[in-house]
């Protein structure tokens, strides 16, 4: 069953074009990995199917109501609160939360402020939180990066178990090659 589809998308910036007549179809409960070399799209296209920004042309069908959690590149707090208040605005799965930041072992850490975290552990966070707010479209923009192997390969065990478990609908960039994509998608789109 369609969940989305992208229809003749195009995106320009300052008369640069960025997405030009992109087509795109997703299946409910389908994971689909975006990949391209940077520059190419891949972020506005994601930001254009969340409904963060509007393409110049084309369109976005949902089938189903989509309830969208985004996890972006860089990962965005608000840099006053700390790491617990941050996840108590969004966090609404409280059961998740509590699980996630016992599996990541973040305990000691939700009391620091984001200026007090490593990039990697921010990614953490940003993760956790995208995971606790309630969804059934998952839009995650390079989740992996800053990680170094260790919570790389746990990140990836809790994201299977949670696209299994949920039959939740997965959109991600990677730059991820070979065999690692492969671990997560159905389905790997490359924008040229």
């Amino acid at each position: 069953m369609v969940f989305l589809r992208v229809n003749n998308v195009k995106k320009s910036f300052d008369g640069k074009k960025v997405l030009d007549r992109v087509f795109m179809e997703v299946n409910k409960g389908e994971r689909v990995i975006i990949k391209g070399p940077n520059g190419i799209g891949k972020t506005t296209l994601l930001k254009i199917i969340a409904g963060i920004i509007t393409p110049d042309e084309g369109s976005v069908e949902f089938y189903e109501k989509p309830k969208i959690s985004f996890q972006f590149q860089n990962a965005v707090f608000l840099p006053w609160l700390s790491m617990k208040e941050n996840l108590a605005l969004f966090a609404k799965d409280t059961e998740m939360l509590n699980n996630l930041i016992e599996y990541f072992s973040l305990k000691d850490f939700l009391h620091l402020y984001p200026s007090e975290l490593s990039g990697g552990y921010q990614q953490i966070f940003s993760f956790v939180r995208t995971l606790s707010v309630p969804h059934n479209l998952l839009i995650l923009d390079e989740p992996f990066k800053s990680l170094d192997p260790e919570m790389k390969k746990k990140e990836k065990n809790i994201l299977k178990k949670h696209l299994e478990d949920k039959k939740i609908t997965l959109l991600m960039v990677s730059h991820q090659e070979g065999e690692e994509d492969k671990e997560i998608a159905d389905q790997i789109f490359t924008l040229a």
